[in-house]
């Protein structure tokens, strides 16, 4: 009988091993695949079966529902986009496949889950680095011609830049995040606007002392850090702010939840407080949309508490002109023309204490802000924008319509 090599023999026992349990590996997997079609199965219907939502009250946007057929969007590709779209949003259990998502990423030690990183204490902050910086010059430069043509008539303009989360709350981060990629926005801001970081560095400067100046859920400032723009804006527009001992902080939510909460994916974050600065007479103010007549009597729209966007329930939302002045005054006051965007909205309130506000946001607005400042006999315009509004949208390039004079 021919020697049989060892490792010969110990292949030949294992191959008999397999053998010997194939038939019930092939039930193992038999089981195994059916549950799979099963829950796919289940799953698949569910979804038709189940009452689809339109909108996330968590990721505060839109959901994609069934798509109406057409050849048009079939050939285009966008009927089967639409359809995975659909598909994903309306998946049944979503919101914990989501925060589940979030989990995962965080276990496997990548610090962020859609461009979110936890930072202490429940922060949440927004990864924002760019690679282009077209827009924020088109719209430095937009700014400095609409400062030089409204010097001929004497109409000065204030710009303020305010920061970003990234910026602001950068002591929160890991050790291991480095913020110089985040940062080169400034240095380009700074090569327009000499000033360009005072906000930021005030902001900074009070967040790292433990103040509640930025939401740890949202990308906008606190009503508290509202204040310190009021204060540190001051000596530009020509106005003494008064003391915070003037105003009454009242607290109107605890279940603040952002827009940096919404698209984080971590769903077990602590909510963030809102406070109004409330102060005598504020009630009398008028918050009034010069495209539908609408009118809001006070600063607060108080309806949009019960939502998930309360943020804007300053002044309401985002309108392409609203003006804002007070009822009960005795005197007309200055008019100061503010060109903005949402962080703004709760810095309304400290401002129409000295100014009465012709309130422009240009990714709305039709008009000329030149021509507007000129024919309100403006005190002076205070254009108001974030750092990451400027650095990804050219709105701001929209000053130059109706810049120059028209011929008389």
């Amino acid at each position: 009988m021919p020697k049989i090599h060892p490792a010969d023999a110990e292949a030949e026992r294992c191959l008999e091993i397999q053998r010997q349990t194939a038939s019930r590996g092939k039930v193992a997997d038999t089981i195994m695949l059916a549950t799979l079609a099963l829950i796919i199965l289940v799953f698949g219907l569910l979804i038709y079966i189940l009452p689809h939502s339109t909108f996330s009250e968590d990721e505060n946007r839109t959901l994609q529902t069934f798509p109406k057929f057409s050849f048009k969007a079939l050939a285009d590709g966008s009927y089967t986009a639409d359809i995975g779209t659909f598909y994903a949003d309306q998946f049944p259990a979503r919101r914990a496949f989501v925060q589940l998502k979030g989990v995962a990423e965080l276990a496997q030690l990548k610090m962020q889950n859609n461009s979110v990183i936890p930072g202490k204490d429940g922060t949440l902050i927004k990864r924002q680095e760019y690679t282009d910086y077209s827009f924020a010059r088109a719209n430095m430069s937009a700014i400095a011609d609409f400062r030089a043509t409204l010097a001929e008539d004497n109409i000065p303009v204030t710009v303020a830049i305010a920061p970003r989360s990234v910026d602001v709350l950068a002591h929160t981060l890991h050790p291991l995040y480095g913020d110089s990629r985040s940062a080169v926005i400034w240095n380009v801001l700074s090569e327009y606007e000499s000033d360009a970081t005072e906000l930021r560095d005030i902001m900074t400067l009070h967040a790292q002392l433990g103040e509640y100046v930025w939401y740890k859920t949202d990308h906008h400032w606190t009503t508290a850090g509202a204040y310190l723009a009021y204060v540190a804006l001051g000596e530009k527009l020509g106005y003494e702010p008064l003391p915070e001992s003037y105003f009454t902080p009242e607290t109107v939510s605890d279940e603040f939840y952002g827009t940096t909460y919404s698209s984080s994916g971590l769903y077990s974050t602590l909510p963030d407080t809102m406070q109004y600065y409330r102060y005598e007479g504020d009630a009398g103010y008028v918050v009034e949309d010069m495209l539908t007549g609408d009118v809001l009597n006070g600063f607060y729209d108080t309806s949009y508490l019960e939502k998930k966007d309360k943020y804007s329930s300053f002044i309401g939302e985002n309108k392409a002109h609203v003006r804002i002045y007070d009822t009960a005054a005795t005197e007309q006051k200055p008019t100061l023309v503010v060109v903005k965007d949402s962080y703004a909205n709760s810095l309304a309130p400290f401002l129409a204490i000295h100014f009465d506000l012709e309130v422009i946001d240009l990714r709305y607005y039709v008009g000329s802000v030149a021509e507007l400042a000129r024919e309100k006999s403006a005190a002076g315009v205070m254009i108001l924008s974030g750092a990451d509004n400027i650095a990804i949208s050219d709105s701001m390039t929209l000053l130059r319509y109706g810049m120059a004079k028209k011929a008389e």
